[in-house]
């Protein structure tokens, strides 16, 4: 069995994991190595952006209006995600949506949301997203760091649990 064969972490396009799954496949790797590869590249052509969300302990998210999951929030553009160091994961985009009707929140102190904007602005990826922060959160983590957890979110079939 190879073990060399490296993920093309740099690569946005399908068809490359499509590729790295068969040369997994040829390869000898273990079905559940390829087959994550196979989801990567089968979530990647259905839409790259993925929404970055931020770990938080679930005390401070009790009735919050970004919270998404049980110890996740999506963040604004007020968020300083420069100084996020409790963590971080990349969401399908329909992960994050339900995880906002999940955990009611209180409109009488911050109003009405509009879900489809803070999603739309927590959307991106590893090289590319909207908070003016990025760049400093990048640096932090490390673009290393993002692409592994970006490509771990493509490859999950479902949401962990211990996130909701």
């Amino acid at each position: 069995m190879i073990t060399k064969l490296a993920p093309p972490l740099d690569s946005l396009d399908p068809t490359d994991w499509r590729m790295y799954c068969d040369l997994l496949q040829d390869a000898g790797a273990s079905p559940r190595r390829w087959a994550a590869a196979r989801q990567v590249a089968d979530s990647l052509a259905a839409g790259k952006d993925l929404v970055l969300v931020l770990r938080c302990g679930a005390t401070a998210l009790q009735g919050h209006w970004l919270r998404v999951g049980l110890t996740w929030f999506v963040p604004t553009q007020l968020t300083s995600i420069e100084h996020y160091r409790t963590g971080f994961a990349w969401w399908r985009r329909d992960w994050a949506a339900r995880g906002m009707d999940r955990y009611p929140y209180s409109a009488s102190v911050y109003g009405a949301r509009d879900e489809a904007k803070l999603l739309d602005f927590a959307s991106g990826t590893p090289w590319e997203h909207k908070h003016p922060g990025f760049a400093k959160f990048t640096r932090q983590w490390t673009l290393e760091t993002l692409k592994r957890a970006y490509f771990h979110g493509h490859g999950l079939r479902r949401m962990p649990t211990d996130w909701m």
